[in-house]
């Protein structure tokens, strides 16, 4: 991908969280606060990365996510796919319109010594670049 397709580029800092179980009581369901409160953080980061570059939602296009999650080796590992919902639900409306614009995703997760400073979500994300017909 060139980098006129480049949208943006961020880091989350922190330990990354997955996203978690939907959860029920009193008759209704609701999303854990740990999972809220990270998605509110994935938010405000977006937002600012978008200011820092001067860039618009991007409200019809297609878009290729990169991420690099740094997990801190606790013992614990998280599913990559739960770390991934967590990154393209909190950017709904700051990146891009809806996550159903995103239709390729490249992840890595790596761990990283518990008290590194490295941990975080590091990502890019591009428009699709548009196919075109090169018979002609």
């Amino acid at each position: 991908m060139s980098d006129n397709n480049l949208s943006l580029t961020m880091v989350v800092p922190g330990n990354p969280v997955p996203k978690g179980r939907p959860r029920y009581s009193k008759g209704r369901v609701y999303t854990p606060k740990k999972t809220k409160d990270y998605e509110a953080r994935v938010q405000v980061s977006g937002f600012l990365a978008r200011l820092k570059a001067q860039r618009k939602t991007i409200t019809k296009e297609k878009v290729v996510m990169k991420m690099m999650f740094c997990v801190r080796d606790t013992g614990r590992i998280p599913d990559l796919d739960n770390l991934i919902k967590s990154i393209s639900d909190g950017l709904n409306g700051v990146w891009y319109k809806d996550d159903k614009q995103i239709t390729i995703i490249h992840a890595i997760r790596e761990t990283v010594p518990k008290g590194d400073e490295y941990a975080g979500v590091h990502m890019q994300i591009y428009k699709e670049p548009e196919e075109t017909d090169d018979t002609q």
